[in-house]
């Protein structure tokens, strides 16, 4: 450093946004070092570059790529590049060294003002590679501390990444992070994953719908929402050294339960039929779409035509283009399909019995689902017990780290089984006391309420009871085929029209023709609310 005067240098400084934020006059204290380092030594300064830019590469930093063209161009010019200190230029070694190789090259000197370095000196080629590899060192150690903490934060429970649409970053009464629901969009998300857990509304629809464009979604973020396990109070930790993946129960608030999550994947997946897409009806020819011809098994279609008086008339017919001329008028397919419908009303009596023994039937069930989630409640609470125990042993030397991460993976897996199970068992809706009058109610006015629902509703209805097409013969229409939930409740009614219980006998004892579990309950409704009594087994979306 003796014989620096009359030397040519150019000045390179690099300040990143969190050195500006931390050390706030970082870029001037950088500046005015560098310019009284050269003015104190007699150096001439030929240009000052400077920039805002990792320093993990050269390759992305645009004005230290103009600074090495520059440097090119007027390299007999130029004898020092200088910049404040090693990790000001690189935090990399090997970029380091192969950036120092390139700039003795053009006879340009890399220098550091605190910490000058005697490249000519073979005695410090060790400190000189040991000051290189410091920073990235740096970076390492940092990184995995940043890693290690945040890996921490996740096995409590706490997201600690961006927050998803319906959160807001926040902290709890120790200050510490955890994230809290935003007023504004959560009850979107919520109300977002309700409604494609009906299985009635596809993604594009959902897009569409203007209730959700303050969400402001796509393709790729809305399947993303519907994906995210943290809306159900979720958090996955990711695989970290040693340690496996897993889920943890967050503590944030979740918008949506683990049972309507389950399902969105079940829809997602492909496990639950998504409905089709709503069709345009007709109230004249409800009956459209659920006729067959009687001359060629086809689909019936419908439509009217006027008269010369002007009078529109309703007809059921077969496509003429395709060779077939049957037409049959509205009134005489109306007429069969009430005459249909009163024969399968069931006898008085009957459907009172058939409700007695639905209640005896579902509560001991209901009963059973109990029992079944207290014991699962008791095995999570084992399982806990055990993790316990485990984290003790640990610590007391009785069991290795690499031993203590194996089984408290198995523990974690078994504990989010069992939490599934539990959430299952809780998502299960019985609906005994709305379910049940409200399927006596509609078994035994199915004409009364096909006359005052919609034709939206009357197309779900009809999507929901026949498994095939009506085939109209002779007046009347052929013994339909009904789907199996439907079948299930219209045979054990008949088998009930014809069982005779003896006065004193138990319910139990005929309740052998209720129908069998998974026959899903339909929703209760109102004197008026007729969209609402078909189940989800329709095919239709209203």
């Amino acid at each position: 450093m003796d014989n620096l005067r009359g030397k040519r240098a150019i000045l390179y400084r690099r300040v990143s946004t969190t050195d500006q934020r931390v050390y706030g006059n970082s870029l001037h204290a950088q500046r005015d070092a560098l310019r009284t380092f050269c003015h104190t030594n007699g150096m001439e300064i030929i240009k000052e570059f400077q920039e805002d830019y990792s320093a993990k590469d050269f390759e992305h930093r645009k004005v230290f790529q103009e600074l090495l063209r520059f440097a090119q161009k007027r390299k007999h010019e130029i004898d020092f590049l200088l910049v404040t200190q090693q990790d000001r230029f690189s935090r990399c070694q090997l970029q380091s060294q192969l950036m120092v190789n390139q700039l003795q090259q053009w006879g340009i000197e890399l220098n550091f003002i605190h910490s000058w370095v005697n490249w000519d000196d073979p005695y410090q080629h060790m400190s000189r590679t040991i000051q290189m590899a410091m920073p990235e060192s740096e970076n390492l150690i940092r990184g995995y501390r940043t890693k290690n903490g945040m890996r921490q934060a996740l096995k409590e429970g706490r997201y600690v990444g961006r927050q998803p649409i319906g959160y807001l970053p926040g902290k709890d009464e120790v200050g510490k992070p955890l994230m809290k629901v935003d007023p504004d969009n959560a009850p979107l998300i919520t109300e977002l994953f309700q409604r494609y857990a009906t299985g009635q509304f596809s993604q594009g629809q959902l897009l569409k719908a203007p209730r959700f464009q303050a969400l402001k979604l796509s393709k790729s973020n809305l399947s993303r929402i519907l994906s995210n396990q943290l809306y159900a109070g979720i958090v996955p930790v990711p695989r970290f050294n040693n340690e496996e993946e897993t889920n943890v129960r967050g503590l944030h608030e979740p918008l949506v339960t683990r049972a309507i999550f389950l399902k969105v994947q079940d829809i997602r997946n492909g496990k639950k039929k998504r409905a089709p897409k709503a069709q345009k009806f007709n109230a004249e020819i409800p009956l459209r779409g659920h006729l067959m011809c009687p001359k060629c098994s086809r689909n019936l279609t419908g439509s009217g035509s006027k008269s010369k008086s002007g009078t529109k008339h309703f007809y059921y017919h077969c496509n003429s283009r395709l060779g077939c001329d049957y037409r049959g008028r509205r009134q005489e397919h109306h007429k069969a399909f009430n005459t249909l419908l009163e024969s399968i009303r069931p006898k008085d009596g009957v459907a009172q019995l058939f409700e007695a023994i639905l209640r005896d039937e579902f509560n001991t069930r209901h009963n059973s689902a109990a029992s079944e989630l207290k014991q699962a409640e008791k095995t999570l609470e084992t399982l806990q017990n055990k993790k316990d125990a485990l984290l003790d042993k640990l610590l007391e030397g009785i069991v290795s780290n690499a031993d203590y991460q194996t089984h408290i993976s198995n523990l974690n897996g078994k504990m989010n089984e069992v939490n599934a199970h539990i959430d299952r068992l809780n998502g299960t809706d019985t609906g005994i006391e709305d379910f049940i009058p409200f399927g006596i109610a509609l078994l035994t006015n199915l004409e009364a309420v096909f006359e005052k629902a919609s034709v939206e509703t009357k197309h779900q209805l009809l999507g929901s009871i026949l498994a095939e097409k009506l085939e109209l013969k002779a007046g009347k229409y052929r013994t339909p085929v009904f789907k199996e939930g439907f079948d299930l409740i219209f045979q054990s009614v008949s088998q009930l029209q014809d069982e005779k219980p003896k006065t004193g006998d138990r319910i139990a004892a005929i309740s052998r023709l209720v129908p069998g579990a998974g026959l899903e309950p339909a929703r209760p409704f109102g004197s008026t609310d007729f969209k609402s009594v078909v189940s989800t087994n329709s095919t239709i979306q209203a």
